[in-house]
């Protein structure tokens, strides 16, 4: 990450931003189950700053921060429910 600061204390946000550049379904599911932690500001921030509004977008994390530019192609939305239902649950986040 540009911000090396961030890994300090990581939160989701930052997590998410880390998914993205490696496993950008991953990224969706952590956001998904993490929804009521998740900072719509702070995600925000995390991938413009990062550069990652394609990877976003592929994975229509737009649905978590609603102001992120649309940069490209998404996965159909159909296919990206199924990948968040069919993923074994794991541990939230502290």
């Amino acid at each position: 990450m540009k911000d090396a600061e961030a890994l300090r204390d990581p939160g989701v946000e930052e997590l998410v931003a880390l998914l993205l550049r490696f496993d950008p379904l991953a990224a969706r599911v952590v956001a998904s189950r993490n929804r009521t932690k998740l900072n719509p500001n702070e995600l925000y921030r995390r991938i413009r700053n990062e550069g990652l509004d394609r990877a976003a977008t592929k994975v229509r994390l737009q649905d978590f921060a609603r102001s992120l530019p649309v940069v490209g192609a998404s996965l159909p939305r159909e296919e990206l429910l199924w990948v968040e239902r069919n993923n074994p649950p794991v541990a939230e986040m502290p």
